[in-house]
């Protein structure tokens, strides 16, 4: 009925984001309470339905939640991230390149991806994208156009 709240995650944060008390400059607010794996998976729902400014803002959050634990581990010697947590962020850092490539910003995708493959040279599918990028560099003016 019309009392019913969902609280599914992404019920949730969409409530959270579209809050009349949220400043719009705090998009993002739903997201920071979200886990990681679940920011992601939101991501991806946006990015599969076309909604890339919202998955770029998600992937961002997740990216942010890297650079925090990146910062806050430089003196440790021992703060590896598990491997489903490399996992993720590589995951995020790489769609995040694609919802760019989807909006028509070619060089700013491809610029991510070859960032993303020094920050994470476990992940494959970034090191495919930069191979796709040289071997496309390499041809021909005459092949590209084929």
């Amino acid at each position: 009925g019309p009392s019913h709240v969902c609280h599914c995650p992404r019920c949730s944060y969409e409530r959270d984001t579209h809050d009349d008390n949220v400043s719009s400059s705090s998009s993002n607010i739903g997201a920071t309470s979200l886990s990681l794996s679940t920011c992601r998976q939101l991501a991806d729902v946006a990015m599969q339905q076309s909604r890339y400014e919202e998955a770029i803002t998600l992937y961002d959050e997740c990216l942010r939640r890297w650079k925090e634990k990146r910062r806050g581990r430089r003196h440790e010697t021992n703060g590896d991230d598990d491997d489903n947590e490399k996992e993720q962020y590589a995951m995020a850092w790489h769609a995040k390149a694609a919802a760019f490539l989807a909006t028509g910003h070619y060089e700013r995708a491809h610029e991510l991806w070859t960032e993303g493959a020094t920050h994470f040279p476990h992940s494959k599918e970034m090191a495919l994208e930069v191979r796709k990028r040289a071997a496309y560099s390499r041809q021909s003016p005459s092949r590209r156009r084929a």
